[in-house]
């Protein structure tokens, strides 16, 4: 892997590149129904994307629900999975986090990347839901980092 870049997108070709990672790793590698995918709230999201010698290879959005930063839609083309790009867009996205005053950070989870999250500081909390017909658990961080369940 070359140069790595993350970044908020900034323009709309990015935000496109950013859809079209998201269906290629989401609807058609995970089966999510197009309809779970694009649920509407896009427009109220910030848009993270990754690039690997200005190849588009990752993407993720932000939200702000209720004073709390939520984590969404982090994908790596699957070409790129396992070389730090996930790393690299979730150590960008809890610095963001952070730097907008936030107190809490969470993320839904799909059971099958609880470690991975885990590594940045999340906890699980609650039980194991269905989204999308996958199982996913929520995780969040605290601004402490001393996470109350």
């Amino acid at each position: 892997m070359g140069h790595l870049e993350v970044r908020h997108i900034d323009n709309p070709a990015e935000l496109d590149d950013v859809f079209r990672i998201r269906h290629i790793v989401f609807v058609e590698g995970q089966d999510v129904p197009p309809d779970r995918e694009w649920d509407g709230l896009d427009e109220d999201a910030e848009h993270i994307i990754a690039l690997s010698d200005d190849i588009p290879v990752g993407c993720a959005r932000i939200r702000f629900p209720g004073g709390k930063a939520k984590l969404e839609r982090l994908a790596v083309l699957s070409g790129y999975q396992g070389t730090g790009i996930g790393s690299a867009v979730m150590e960008y996205l809890v610095e963001y986090a952070w730097k907008r005053g936030v107190d809490e950070i969470f993320l839904h989870a799909q059971l099958t990347t609880l470690e991975f999250y885990s590594r940045f500081g999340f906890s699980p909390r609650g039980e194991v839901f269905d989204d999308a017909n996958i199982d996913h658990k929520e995780m969040f961080i605290v601004k402490d980092r001393q996470n109350v369940h």
